[in-house]
């Protein structure tokens, strides 16, 4: 799973119940610090680029790169909040290799959709929710740039 130019959050208190827990859920971000993330291609989490601001992850736009949690995934179930900014163009990828030079993989796409230049495009292919240039999604329940949306990944197989 790879976080690109993304905004993540969770709660104000970011940490997992006693039945989440049991059930295998893994807490990604703790809403204060990187730990458990680094760059793309790279031994640390940027420098420049990404901060974390009452509990939410922002990426400032330009030179903070690609990230990535330390673990490797399989299947799983992602689920997250998050918000864009107007005209954002972002997603969550997925299925990354670093073999290669970019980080290239299955993206969930999340955009502004109102402003954003790609998301009316390829059919609704590169709408938020899609998944990015291969399938519109059923339906784009998106809030305006700035409100939380939900989203959910589910992998099998």
């Amino acid at each position: 799973m790879l976080v690109s130019t993304s905004v993540l959050s969770g709660e104000a208190v970011n940490q997992l119940t006693a039945n989440e827990k049991a059930a295998g859920w893994k807490l990604l971000f703790d809403g204060k610090t990187t730990q458990g993330w680094r760059g793309f291609k790279k031994p640390a989490f940027p420098a420049h680029g990404w901060v974390i601001e009452d509990g939410w992850l922002h990426c400032l736009g330009k030179g903070g790169g690609d990230i990535i949690p330390d673990a490797e995934f399989d299947d799983f179930e992602l689920e997250w909040e998050w918000k864009v900014a107007p005209g954002a163009n972002s997603g969550v990828k997925y299925f990354i290799t670093e073999s290669r030079d970019a980080p290239v993989g299955h993206e969930y796409q999340m955009i502004d959709d109102a402003r954003g230049l790609s998301a009316s495009q390829r059919g609704g292919k590169k709408a938020t929710a899609s998944f990015y240039d291969v399938l519109k999604p059923a339906s784009v329940p998106t809030k305006p740039p700035g409100e939380v949306n939900q989203s959910r990944i589910l992998v099998r197989g």
